[in-house]
């Protein structure tokens, strides 16, 4: 169907002659089992890489002078020199010596709960907010095939060990064709950063840190586990109705008592984030989520959540009807995977200049956010794995690839992604020179007032066009790359007045007039190199000097029905743009 080339993901950095890319594995010492998620870091930086799941890195070190630490959870650290480090060598680490928690009698469990009490009030009393980049990963797998392979760069907003916020950077989607469907996990990022600790809510079962201790007490069992000098591990299990709460594990230091490690699972939960769409219904849901934090001094950040989840997506029985039987063709067993790693805080990126609501999807982000080259072939938290990269290949022969190029975006994303007649719509249209726009009756935006609410209104209230410059900024080196997007805004427009032969006309100039001044700004981006308070600066200007023109254009035309001005400002546009949208829709002015 497709042609996909996967050393799209090989990145090699030009920095300097000192800077190379290595890549390796780690490994355990004794089971020689490679280990997932390993933290990889440059000793003395805040720079640094998890492996993924099948054990391996790549990072870019200075072979001069870096030394990297190589940290695990109950294995021994492990340092070494940038220059010893061959591309394909193996790191073998060492698990922590097991001690047995006998040095210490206690005649019940309290101690346990007040270990848990002392660890959940240090997670409270942390209000510290902070950003950092985020790498977000989502697989999916469908009776043993693969569905869906989505990656996602974001800036994570953070208050404590809390997720405020995710906004998108980039990303990118595969997806498969399973039985003349797509399946996708609409809102998975939004889920994970809905997965509070300290808090109960309707997402998701409950946890031992949400409890105050009398409550911990009938809640929940603990038990010691084995641990190492310097951590408490500590086992907790409901008391009863398992379907509601979460069993697990905690990490806990014993100096600090702050949160290392978290393990939570429920393999058949009541309490759940998903829902199905249409007629569509979910069952028999299992949650395995790990979380494991960085510490810094007195305070902890988080860096890795895991979250694995499977569910029966039952197709066309409708969520009312679950106890109807359930016919073999209809059922599908659906496992997804996901990784959230956050790194780089205090460093995040420069994320694309464009308003949209905060409450979207992460496939509504995605496809208003256009692929950038520059942005993947300098960008690697997490090396995709050999299987994955098999997937993806799979996918492009027999489904879709989607934001791995340029022109996925808006509405050309939705196209792509789902069939017309679902009526899938998205409010934002990135401009093209072969394409004009409309207004779609039946929205309630565009509903045409009765002629005489119109009569009684003033223009404001009647209409409001608006269109955004999306500039995606990307700083290579020491150099900031620019590209930007002329994008027709309809969720935040609105059009009342009864529909003309030129309304259409109206609507296209005033988007060419917009895209001219985009092409001025670029202009400008492109005639020498800027620092990012002058990219601030040209694009407000920009976008002040769109407004003002447009604003011009508005009152000239009376909405199209100024013939003169409307031939004027249509003139402006074919002398720059080589469009003549008059003689395009086929209007003559003496006929209207």
């Amino acid at each position: 169907m497709k042609t996909f080339i996967v050393s799209i993901f090989l990145f090699v950095s030009f920095q300097s002659f000192s800077q190379t890319l290595i890549q390796g594995t780690v490994k355990d010492s004794k089971t020689k089992i490679p280990l997932s998620f390993c933290n990889i870091a440059i000793k003395g930086t805040t720079r640094g890489t998890l492996t993924n799941k099948d054990g391996v890195y790549q990072i870019v070190v200075n072979t001069a002078k870096d030394t990297l630490l190589f940290s695990y959870l109950g294995y021994n650290q492990m340092a070494i020199a940038a220059s010893s480090l061959n591309s394909g060598k193996v790191i073998w680490l060492n698990p922590k010596d097991i001690v047995l928690q006998e040095t210490i009698i206690y005649s019940d469990d309290d101690y346990l709960f007040k270990i848990l009490e002392k660890c959940r009030k240090n997670l409270r009393s942390d209000n510290n907010e902070s950003q950092s980049k985020a790498y977000f990963e989502l697989e999916t797998q469908i009776k043993n095939q693969p569905a869906e392979l989505l990656e996602c760069y974001y800036n994570g907003y953070l208050k404590g060990i809390s997720i405020d916020e995710l906004r998108l950077k980039n990303g990118r989607i595969g997806l498969a064709i399973i039985g003349s469907r797509v399946f996708n996990n609409w809102q998975s990022s939004l889920i994970i950063s809905k997965l509070d600790l300290l808090n109960k809510n309707m997402y998701f079962p409950s946890i031992p840190f949400q409890y105050s201790t009398k409550e911990m007490k009938k809640t929940f069992n603990l038990e010691m586990v084995n641990s190492d000098k310097g951590t408490y591990h500590i086992k907790f299990t409901p008391v009863k109705d398992m379907h509601e709460h979460f069993s697990g594990d905690v990490w806990i230091d014993k100096q600090s008592l702050l949160l290392l490690k978290i393990n939570l699972l429920n393999l058949d939960a009541s309490i759940h984030p998903f829902v199905s769409t249409w007629d569509d219904s979910i069952r028999n849901v299992s949650l395995d989520i790990k979380q494991t934090f960085k510490q810094e001094g007195k305070v902890i950040f988080p860096e890795l959540t895991q979250f694995d989840y499977s569910l029966m997506y039952i197709s066309g029985s409708g969520k009312g009807r679950l106890s109807e039987t359930i016919l073999p063709d209809m059922a599908r067993t659906i496992n997804s995977s996901c990784v959230l790693y956050f790194y780089d805080y205090n460093k995040p990126f420069i994320l694309p200049y464009f308003q949209y609501s905060n409450d979207l999807g992460d496939y509504s982000e995605i496809s208003m956010i256009p692929y950038n080259n520059v942005f993947w072939d300098n960008n690697k938290a997490l090396l995709l794995t050999e299987n994955q990269k098999t997937k993806l290949g799979l996918i492009s022969n027999d489904g879709y690839l989607i934001n791995f190029k340029e022109g996925n975006y808006g509405q050309d994303f939705c196209k792509a992604l789902f069939d017309s007649t679902k009526g899938y719509h998205t409010n934002y249209t990135f401009w093209t020179p072969n394409k004009r726009i409309f207004f779609i009756r039946g929205l309630k935006q565009t509903e045409p007032y009765s002629l005489e609410k119109i009569n009684q209104s003033i223009q404001t209230d009647l209409y409001n066009l608006k269109v955004q410059l999306l500039l995606d900024v990307n700083q290579v080196n020491d150099t900031l790359d620019c590209k930007t997007y002329t994008v027709f805004d309809e969720a935040q427009t609105f059009f009342h007045l009864i529909k003309q032969p030129y309304t259409a006309v109206f609507l296209n100039i005033f988007f060419d007039i917009c895209e001219i001044e985009r092409r001025k700004m670029e202009k400008v981006f492109h005639s020498k190199h800027f620092n990012l308070s002058e990219v601030d600066s040209v694009y407000n200007e920009s976008v002040k000097a769109m407004d003002k023109i447009t604003w011009k254009y508005t009152n000239e035309v009376e909405v199209g029905k100024n013939e003169k001005m409307m031939k004027k400002w249509n003139q402006y546009v074919i002398d720059n743009l080589s469009i003549d949208n008059i003689k395009m829709f086929g209007i003559d002015y003496k006929q209207k």
